[in-house]
């Protein structure tokens, strides 16, 4: 999960964070909701753009 969540945005990751760790938070439950309308093409594609965000600052 760690490596995953190193590829998304900070926001995410931290709303994965507080909701999958929390008393009453379910990551499996809210794992639809986090990533609807999302596929592995959006996915990489968005990863890919962070790359190359990360590499020109």
């Amino acid at each position: 999960m760690l490596t995953r969540c190193q590829l998304l945005p900070l926001s995410k990751v931290a709303r994965v964070i507080s909701m999958g760790f929390s008393e009453g938070g379910d990551y499996l439950k809210m794992r639809d909701e986090l990533f609807e309308g999302e596929t592995v093409e959006s996915l990489a594609a968005k990863i890919q753009a962070f790359r190359e965000e990360q590499t020109t600052d």
